[in-house]
């Protein structure tokens, strides 16, 4: 057929949804004969648009299927026009990962949204376009209003031109706070300090093709949760120090090529409360995780060797101190200054049976210390037959007092060991002589160290050179307890059997038995016993229970108060939250302020006194108690309660007390 032939010209059309619509696309091709040897084709040419396959076009941020122009004399062979001519087929292409409808990410390199402009300059909206250069930097800002700290970015998006990003915040003194972050799948860097203070966003979504997170990229902002992509190559010092609402640092945020943990990657991320460090991870650098107060499990790899100074310096959950332990494994050889200063670690298990390298600088126990070291000590269990060698280290030698081996593997020595020191309790009196005391001990080093067996056991030494201080008859023993821990304690009375228990050092008793000896329960006597579960109050103490004597005993269920006692003062069981019932005895005269507040879970108090005692309920002596609270009394009494000074305040909660 001859070139001069004229044919009918048919046009490209698509339809999206099964044919019910069609859109005409910029695409044509030759129909059927219309007219042979027509004298309108001689030496005519004809042009068409050809969609190119999988390549877009973008006209003012909006993304279309890109077309070339192509031209023909024959209709049948097509060239392209040069120079070349591109244009855009049918609609715009959006893309869903940017939530929007008249943008897409192809086709900008940054886009911010603004609310509460209150300057001259009243959009909302600004967008930076892409150019020839992959990183997004303060340059690509410069028609942003520059240092209007009224101006509040809520929302950006970074486009897909972009590979790197240096700088995500344009104001440098802005106060407020991004809640969306968009990165696109493009990305393989993320720049030193480019998001730090900018950030306060629930989940960060990290593209999978990110490389590189550098020092300070995520520093001082909100995450509440994110995954570090498992292609992540370099992990940067301070990437998220001072993130707040991160609580778990696992595999999720330290990916597989991540062997050593920066410096300060994590410190001062004051929500965690779980670290799990996965298999891998070889060395742990200065600092990366101190401060974290609200620490409470830590678990480190069978693959670590080596732990820098400060790395979990000064922070663990205090109310957590007596769970918290931590393992410490074999492959260590290197432990350094202040690793774990000022924790609330209360044992460690070192596994390595020779002893890891600890550098204390100026031998000041500063590798190994928690803040209740004067009060409660700390254990550190070894190897048991590796004790010796720790023991003999010039370093580990300063910690001997806290060294003891793993259980059950040592052959014991046993001994009792005279106490030679001159204080109150380190001799006793039998049958009016004093003798200095020796404790039943244990040593698992041939006698170089000895240890009280628990429950401690004590008997007279040799007679005491030094008589001085009464010995008319033989002192008592006023208290005894039982740490969470299982060691054992005791406080001795006086001779004449007279005792007070006043400002104990409870911290860490689970249970107490007071003598008979005791006649007055003193001020703050078991304060802040949190482990306390059970106290009996024998009939020698008389009077009041005097004030703070129990306050925030948070473990305390159960009370047994003597027939004895008269009053109850000032806050004395406040905050013992887990006790739910007390009966308080007949000649109780008087409850003092507070005497029982925040006890949230306290349901039930017997009051066994026929007339009602004093009460306090300016300040609520059952105030911010359990919401179904009920006082029982006597029958008899029940109107005389309710009609009583103060009393009829709790009228709606007074009841007889139940037959038994």
């Amino acid at each position: 057929m001859a070139n001069t032939c004229k044919f009918y010209k048919e046009k490209r059309y698509v339809s999206y949804d099964n044919g019910n619509t069609w859109q005409g696309l910029n695409e044509y091709r030759k129909g059927r004969l219309y007219e042979p040897n027509s004298v309108d084709c001689i030496g005519g040419v004809e042009y068409a648009f050809f969609e190119l396959e999988g390549e877009y076009i973008c006209d003012y941020y909006a993304k279309y299927r890109k077309s070339q122009k192509f031209q023909s004399s024959n209709g049948l062979d097509w060239e392209p026009v040069t120079p070349y001519v591109f244009g855009h087929i049918g609609d715009a292409i959006y893309d869903e990962k940017l939530k929007t409808s008249n943008l897409n990410m192809d086709c900008f390199k940054a886009y911010w949204w603004f609310d509460n402009v209150s300057t001259s300059w009243d959009r909302t909206q600004y967008a930076a376009d892409c150019n020839d250069s992959p990183i997004l930097t303060t340059s690509d800002m410069q028609y942003l209003p520059m240092g209007y700290t009224s101006s509040t970015i809520t929302k950006v998006a970074v486009g897909n031109c972009v590979t790197r990003l240096s700088q995500i915040r344009p104001f440098n003194n802005e106060e407020s706070y991004i809640t969306s972050l968009i990165l696109p799948d493009s990305l393989r860097e993320i720049g030193g300090g480019s998001c730090t203070s900018s950030l306060h966003i629930n989940n960060l979504d990290i593209p999978s093709g990110v490389t590189s997170i550098e020092d300070s990229a995520f520093s001082h902002n909100y995450i509440g949760s994110t995954y570090l992509p498992r292609g992540l190559q370099t992990l940067g010092d301070h990437a998220f120090l001072d993130c707040s609402g991160l609580t778990t640092i696992n595999s999720d945020i330290i990916p597989p090529n991540i062997t050593t943990i920066p410096l300060g990657c994590f410190g001062g991320c004051n929500d965690v409360t779980t670290v799990d460090i996965p298999e891998g991870v070889t060395e742990i650098n200065a600092n990366a995780f101190d401060g974290l107060p609200k620490l409470k499990s830590l678990t480190l790899p069978q693959s670590l060797t080596r732990i820098n100074g400060g790395a979990f310096c000064c922070g663990w959950d205090d109310d957590n101190y007596y769970y918290n332990e931590v393992t410490i494994p074999s492959g260590v050889t290197y432990i350094g200054d202040g690793a774990f200063k000022s924790t609330n670690v209360r044992i460690f298990h070192i596994k390595s049976t020779t002893p890891p390298t600890i550098n204390d600088i100026n031998n000041t126990l500063s590798t190994f210390t928690n803040d209740h070291t004067s009060a409660e000590s700390m254990i550190i269990y070894v190897p048991c037959e590796s004790f010796e060698d720790y023991w003999n280290d010039s370093h580990w030698g300063l910690y001997d007092y806290y060294l003891r081996p793993e259980s059950g593997e040592c052959e014991p020595l046993y001994s009792y060991q005279e106490i030679t020191k001159d204080n109150t309790q380190d001799w006793m009196c039998v049958n009016g002589t004093k003798y200095n005391k020796s404790y039943y001990s244990v040593s698992y080093n041939n006698g170089h160290t000895w240890y009280p067996v628990v429950p401690m056991q004590y008997q007279q030494g040799t007679i005491k050179t030094s008589q001085g201080g009464s010995c008319n008859g033989d002192r008592t023993i006023k208290l005894q307890w039982i740490n969470i821990d299982g060691s054992t304690g005791w406080e001795y009375g006086s001779t004449s059997g007279n005792d007070s228990i006043s400002n104990g050092n409870s911290y860490g008793m689970k249970s107490a038995i007071i003598s008979d000896s005791v006649t007055k329960i003193g001020s703050r006597a078991f304060e802040d016993a949190k482990y306390l579960e059970s106290i009996v109050i024998p009939n020698s103490v008389s009077g009041h229970i005097d004030t703070w004597a129990f306050q925030y005993c948070e473990s305390l269920t159960s009370v047994t108060i003597s027939d004895n006692v008269t009053g109850i003062r000032q806050q004395a069981f406040r905050g013992c939250k887990s006790l739910e019932s007390i009966i308080l005895p007949s000649g109780i005269t008087v409850i003092g302020i507070s005497a029982f507040d925040s006890c949230v879970n306290l349901k039930n108090v017997t009051i066994l006194a026929t007339t009602p005692p004093s009460v306090d309920t300016t300040y609520g002596a059952f105030s911010n108690c359990h919401p179904d609270l009920k006082i029982y009394v006597p029958a008899q009494s029940v109107q005389t309660y309710k009609a009583a000074s103060k009393w009829s305040a709790y009228a709606s909660r007074i009841q007889p007390i139940p037959d038994s």
